[in-house]
């Protein structure tokens, strides 16, 4: 039960905060310096993108993490580093635990087109994203919807998962639908190989 209340709340913050920051098209947030979260040493850019100061749901709800906002025009970039309190994570993003919270995260969607939120989603594409030696880091969906009560726009909406060091790493991007958002998204997400699994 703890855990699936957890499951909820990370739901409300990856997807209905996000969301109203696209019906504006505001970023509100200001560039940080360098940071670290749990172990992780996280640079004051990544693929050329500045992220504002870190939300913590840790202190209140142990197994909820971070969360850390990345500013881009026209964009919501929210990641998300997280545990759930499992003691053990795979290593591996091809794992049944890893593609769990990829499925989790697609489910969430569709829950909120069940609510009204959202409308037509569309599960574009599952796909995978390699490092610079081509081992597989990040398991991906592209997801398209009309963000019904937010804007009202349609949009193109990405959710990529991985684990490192016994940590869940999740990215939501989310963007007015246009025929470069899928190039942009790679981009951020292969700059992320270099942070997670630096040599």
């Amino acid at each position: 039960m703890r855990r699936l209340m957890l499951g909820v709340l990370l739901m409300r913050a990856a997807f209905v905060l996000p969301a109203l920051l696209i019906a504006t098209w505001v970023v509100p947030v200001v560039a940080q310096p360098p940071l670290t979260i749990f172990d992780l040493a996280i640079p004051d850019q990544v693929a050329g993108l500045p992220h504002g100061q870190p939300h913590d749901y840790e202190k209140t709800n142990p197994g909820l993490g971070y969360s850390i906002k990345f500013m881009q025009p026209g964009w919501a970039i929210d990641v998300y580093i997280y545990t759930l309190n499992l003691k053990s994570i795979s290593d591996d993003p091809m794992s049944e635990v890893v593609k769990q919270q990829l499925a989790q995260a697609k489910s969430d969607v569709l829950k909120m087109e069940k609510r009204g939120e959202y409308a037509n989603v569309v599960v574009k594409d599952d796909y995978i994203v390699n490092d610079a030696v081509g081992r597989t880091r990040f398991v991906c969906s592209a997801l398209t919807f009309d963000q019904k009560k937010q804007s009202g726009f349609s949009v193109d909406s990405y959710i990529c998962l991985t684990s490192s060091k016994n940590k869940f790493f999740k990215i939501r991007m989310t963007t007015r639908q246009n025929a470069a958002s899928s190039a942009d998204v790679r981009r951020f997400v292969e700059g992320w190989t270099t942070v997670l699994w630096s040599p």
